[in-house]
């Protein structure tokens, strides 16, 4: 989670949804750009807006950096990984979960798979470090 604090949040929010304003805008129309064989579709678009997204993200990236040292390097990229990780979890797994009651999980007919581990018994749970009360709840 990307904590920040709310004078930092007031002063980058709307810069950001500018920014955000002028990466769709300019994707719209590479979109409709019928030198691409693009059509103007929603799928034009979020592809060019992606492209856009990875540059912009470059950008202020490789300007952070700076001259490259290991550790700025190394620090960015978990900042990056952390970034994809978080929208992942937050995002994307409960579409995916969704899904998989909407559709079905193809995961338990694929043959190549171990078969699931059973639970933790209560006695083979590790300590709970983090002062929850149960954080192994069955």
């Amino acid at each position: 989670m990307p904590y920040v604090d709310d004078d930092q949040r007031d002063a980058l929010t709307q810069p950001l949804l500018d920014t955000l304003r002028i990466i769709k805008r300019l994707a719209r129309e590479k979109a409709f750009d019928e030198g691409r064989n693009c059509t103007g579709s929603p799928a034009d678009e979020l592809t060019a807006a992606a492209g856009i997204l990875n540059y912009a993200i470059t950008v202020l990236t490789v300007e952070l950096t700076g001259k490259p040292a290991y550790w700025k390097c190394a620090l960015l990229s978990g900042v990056l990984a952390n970034a994809h990780d978080e929208y992942y979890r937050r995002l994307v797994a409960p579409y995916e979960d969704k899904k998989i009651i909407e559709n079905g999980d193809v995961y338990p007919f694929v043959s190549c798979l171990p078969a699931p581990l059973p639970p933790l018994s209560p006695r083979a749970r590790p300590p709970n470090v983090w002062g929850e009360k149960d954080a192994y709840p069955d």
